[in-house]
């Protein structure tokens, strides 16, 4: 990457940077050069880091110069940014610090065949539960209109003793208000 920007960066020159006019001629950056810019900015960023000689060198950049400036200063400006290109060559790249997962669980859930397990059996699991909380529901349901049944029935039988018992007591009071008025009548 580094050579191929050094390449490209050769190939940029107020020649083809510039425009003419009657005043003369002045530097005018092409959408290519400030697009090379922006890459050699993220590089040195990415891979050399903002302590780095190479990017101290960069900020010393100054943008502004390309655009209406003589040929000096904007040749210049590009020396600028090749003089921090090839500072780089003699400079290894800083080593990202990778982020370890310690938590074995953590590792275990970035794994895309855990995850593709895992969402069947939880869809499964939790088919089964409402088949399980169905029937479990049915069973209840089923035990308890026995229940109501048999409570039915005994409460008709109990009805049935009821008013038996009534018409004997009824049998019976009448019985004690005719004895009780043919007593009245004897004496």
């Amino acid at each position: 990457m580094l050579d191929k920007l050094i390449q490209q960066g050769k190939t940029y020159n107020f020649i083809n940077n510039s425009e003419t006019d009657t005043n003369g001629t002045f530097g005018k950056p092409t959408s290519e050069l400030l697009g090379w810019i922006a890459t050699v900015d993220n590089f040195i960023r990415e891979y050399y880091g903002e302590k780095s000689g190479p990017y101290k060198m960069y900020l010393k950049f100054d943008q502004s110069k390309l655009t209406g400036y003589y040929e000096s200063d904007f040749n210049s400006q590009i020396e600028i940014l090749m003089g921090a290109l090839t500072a780089c060559r003699q400079l290894e790249p800083i080593k990202k610090e990778t982020l370890k997962d310690d938590h074995p669980l953590i590792t275990l859930i970035k794994n895309i065949y855990f995850r593709t397990a895992i969402v069947p059996i939880i869809s499964g699991a939790f088919m089964l539960g409402i088949y399980i909380g169905a029937l479990k529901f049915g069973k209840e349901k089923i035990e308890y209109y026995e229940l109501t049944k048999q409570q039915a029935k005994e409460l008709n039988e109990i009805k049935k003793i009821s008013i038996a018992k009534d018409s004997t007591i009824n049998i019976l009071k009448n019985r004690i208000t005719y004895i009780q008025k043919n007593l009245i009548k004897h004496k």
